[in-house]
């Protein structure tokens, strides 16, 4: 049941980061204190140990995406790069708070197990 809670706060990370991302004038400090809650909720609650692999290379794979927002946003092109941009930067955010979270789990997992 916690699982569910975890994803539900990733996919609601995800669709704030989207239309902060759209509508420029919903961005506020509040709204990165929301994404960055919700991306330690999800990074805590969601993955089982089975699926760490899988979200961590996820997670990488967007913040790298996160990484090229200026190159991506060029190409695309105006207003439309600056839409583009702005989402990028929410997700990286959500992102990399939920990969921080999975990823001291993981070291902290490893070193017990290492010690048994």
């Amino acid at each position: 049941m916690i699982k569910k809670y975890g994803a539900y706060a990733l996919l609601a990370g995800l669709v704030i980061a989207v239309l902060v991302g759209i509508f420029e004038q919903l961005e506020s400090e509040w709204v990165t204190v929301a994404l960055v809650i919700l991306g330690l909720a999800g990074g805590a609650l969601n993955v089982s140990n089975e699926k760490t692999a899988d979200f961590l290379m996820a997670g990488v794979a967007l913040m790298l995406a996160a990484q090229v927002r200026g190159e991506i946003a060029d190409v695309a092109g105006g207003s439309l790069g600056g839409v583009i941009q702005r989402i990028l930067e929410n997700i990286y955010v959500v992102t990399a708070c939920a990969t921080l979270v999975l990823a001291i789990k993981t070291i902290v997992t490893a070193a017990r197990e290492k010690q048994s």
